[in-house]
């Protein structure tokens, strides 16, 4: 499929000499090479033409380039760089590492897409699992985007063994397996991909994947926070607070709960404040859990919202504030905020 393109200089070659040909025939007095050939050189020319204005690439970049099944050149020295900086973006779930790449050799997005292509082709896995993704990702599964992604799997990309249980869990463009969904997301996040952990650590919890095992969702929410994904150790820090697969041990979840408040981390600021209410870690401090509720609020924590506004409303001490806190929540989709705040404002 991949073959290289004829550069300008063996194509006009061509030309010149079959032109030189046809012209030394006409004057012999032979017509076979009339307009037969005239068409092939004219053929040949606009081929040349089409190509020169579809890459955009001067005439010595074309001197090393191969075609792709797009159709587009790429030229193989720079398509050799952008690979072998791609070999950094083996556990990056997102475009993020890829747009750099991309900066780096001065491609647009689409030619990233088509150097993925030309890489699988060539045996290169982070090719298949980067294409197999991209591919997926505009629901273009075929069995070749299947073969690429398994194949990425089994040669140790992380990224491509999410995918695939991610697919299969999914079940729009695969069949969906969950025991499939479950080996290849186990294989990503033993492979260093924590957003597999993460995503692995509710099912399993939860029993959506066979028995529930909150032993082992926490070992998943551990590694996934080891590997620095925030979710996954404000999930952890729920399991040590709810004493769900592990003992309860309030100070070390309240202590996660507020360092991953500080770094804006959805959810946790609530979550301490909440904790802090209860007075299950000492004496009631309004103060301080109305202070975490707006931080949380201000991070668009919809339910933090909704806490700051109902604790302002209890100590009636700015009822404006509260009800507008309440419906800055519900302009967040959130339900109960809005039912409440309706409620209020008819009392």
């Amino acid at each position: 499929m991949v073959e290289p393109v004829l550069s300008a200089s063996v194509v006009l070659g061509g030309m010149i000499l079959g032109g030189l040909g046809c012209l030394w025939a006409l004057w012999r007095g032979h017509i076979w090479c009339g307009a037969g050939l005239a068409m092939v050189l004219a053929a040949l020319g606009l081929m040349l033409t089409l190509v020169a204005d579809h890459t955009g690439q001067t005439r010595a970049d074309r001197l090393r380039c191969a075609v792709t099944g797009s159709g587009a050149c790429l030229d193989l020295d720079r398509h050799a760089a952008f690979m072998q900086g791609m070999r950094s973006c083996a556990t990056d779930a997102d475009m993020t590492c890829v747009q750099a790449q991309l900066q780096a050799v001065d491609w647009p997005q689409f030619r990233g897409k088509v150097a993925f292509g030309l890489a699988c082709e060539q045996g290169d896995l982070v090719g298949c699992s980067w294409w197999g993704m991209l591919r997926a990702a505009e629901d273009r599964m075929t069995p070749e985007v299947l073969d690429a992604l398994t194949r990425a799997c089994a040669g140790d990309q992380p990224l491509s063994c999410w995918a695939l249980g991610d697919l299969y869990l999914q079940g729009t463009q695969l069949r969906a397996d969950p025991r499939l969904a479950e080996t290849y997301l186990t294989r990503a996040c033993d492979g260093g991909l924590g957003k597999a952990c993460v995503q692995l650590g509710p099912l399993v919890d939860a029993g959506d994947l066979g028995a529930p095992d909150p032993v082992r969702a926490v070992q998943l929410y551990q590694k996934g926070c080891d590997l620095g994904v925030s979710r996954a150790c404000l999930l952890l820090a729920m399991a040590y607070d709810q004493g769900t697969g592990v003992a309860p041990d309030l100070q070390r979840s309240a202590l996660a709960y507020q360092r991953l408040c500080d770094a804006g981390e959805h959810g946790a600021c609530a979550l301490l404040g909440a904790m802090i209410l209860q007075e299950r870690l000492g004496p009631p401090d309004p103060d301080r859990a109305l202070g975490l509720f707006l931080q949380g609020c201000e991070q668009g924590d919809s339910n933090a919202c909704a806490l700051a506004g109902i604790l302002q409303f209890e100590t009636g001490e700015d009822r404006e504030a509260a009800l507008t806190l309440l419906d800055q929540s519900c302009e967040m989709d959130n339900g109960k905020a809005c039912d409440l705040v309706q409620t209020l404002r008819q009392e």
